[in-house]
C-alpha cells in the first residue's frame, strides 16, 4: 500500500497526476535486490514532491532501476591533460616505433636483433619425404576377431581395421602390420595393409593366410575410409593412384577403390617354356 504524503497531493490538480504516475509503476516483487533496490523502502523518482514506501511488495518506477555498482565502467579517455593520467603521450611512452600509429611489428620481431628462434641451437631434422603409419599388431587383430568385430572369412582391409577400432581416428599415411602375438596367431586371414614386418608376414603365411602391401595416397585413403563424403559433395570416387618409382619396390600393388571385400585370387605361376629337340 502506497502512503502518499501531503506534499504528494500538492493541491487540487496534484492528486490526479500523482495517482496516474503511481499506476504506471511496475511490481517491485518482480525485480530482485541485485538491481539496486531494497525491500524495506523505495524512493519513487517519478513525481515532484512526493514519495512512496514499500514494505512487503508494491510498485516502483522504471526510472528508479539502476545497474549494480561496478557493472558499467567508463572507457579510458586518452590525451585529455596531464591530470587524467593518460595525457600528452597517451601511455605510449617517448618516441620510437610503437609510439607511432600503424605500428604492427610481426610476431617474434625484436627490433632488428637476432630473434630467439634463431639464437636457439637446432637439434635433429624433419624428413619431409618420410611417411608415418599407424601400427597394428597381430594380437589386436586376433582379439577383434574373437569379439566378432572382424570377419576372418572376408578380406581385411585398412577400412575394416579402422571401422573395427584397431586404430584411432587419426590416419596418417596408412597402416603397418607388426608381429606382436605372432607365436599364438593361428588365423588364416587375408589382409591388405600399407606395410608389414617380416615377423608378422611369416606368422600369417604359416597359418595359411596371405598379406598384400597396397599403396594409397592421401586422397585415396580418404576415399577408402570415408566414401560417403564424396557422395555428399556430389563427386565421383577418385581413381587409385599408382605408387611412385621409389615406393614401388616396397609395395605389391595399388589399392582398390572402393574397399574390396573378397580375398584376391591367387595368381598362377608361369610355366617354364618347353624346349623342343
Amino acid at each position: 500500500m502506497w502512503e502518499f504524503g501531503r506534499a504528494a497531493v500538492g493541491g487540487k490538480g496534484g492528486s490526479g497526476s500523482a495517482l496516474k504516475q503511481a499506476w504506471m509503476m511496475v511490481r517491485a516483487s518482480a525485480i530482485s535486490s541485485s538491481a539496486g533496490l531494497w525491500a524495506g523502502e523505495v524512493r519513487v523518482l517519478g513525481g515532484q514532491g512526493w514519495s512512496g514506501s514499500l514494505s512487503g511488495g508494491g510498485l516502483l518506477p522504471l526510472n528508479g532501476i539502476s545497474d549494480n555498482k561496478g557493472s558499467r565502467q567508463e572507457r579510458m579517455r586518452l590525451g585529455r591533460g596531464i591530470g587524467s593520467g593518460k595525457g600528452k603521450t597517451a601511455g605510449r611512452g617517448h618516441k620510437g616505433q610503437k609510439a607511432r600509429s600503424g605500428c604492427k611489428p610481426r610476431l617474434g620481431f625484436e627490433g632488428g636483433q637476432t630473434p630467439l628462434r634463431l639464437r636457439i641451437p637446432k637439434r635433429g631434422f624433419t624428413n619431409n619425404l618420410g611417411h608415418s603409419y599407424q601400427p597394428v599388431n597381430l594380437n589386436t587383430i586376433a582379439d577383434l576377431v574373437s569379439k566378432g568385430r572382424i570377419d576372418p572369412s572376408q578380406l581385411i582391409t585398412i577400412k575394416t581395421l579402422k571401422d573395427a577400432g584397431a586404430v584411432g581416428k587419426k590416419m596418417l599415411d596408412g597402416m603397418k602390420l607388426l608381429g606382436r602375438g605372432a607365436e599364438e596367431f593361428k588365423l588364416p586371414i587375408h589382409i591388405e595393409v600399407s606395410r608389414v614386418s617380416e615377423r608378422a608376414k611369416a606368422a600369417i603365411e604359416a597359418a595359411g593366410g596371405s598379406v598384400r602391401r597396397v599403396h594409397y595416397n592421401q586422397l585415396g585413403l580418404k576415399a577408402l575410409l570415408d566414401p560417403e563424403w564424396f557422395n555428399k559433395k556430389g563427386r565421383l570416387l577418385p581413381k587409385p593412384a599408382r605408387p611412385p618409382l621409389k615406393v614401388r619396390p616396397k609395395v605389391d600393388g595399388t589399392g582398390s577403390l572402393p574397399a574390396p571385400v573378397t580375398p584376391p585370387e591367387s595368381v598362377p605361376s608361369a610355366q617354364e617354356p618347353t624346349v623342343l629337340a
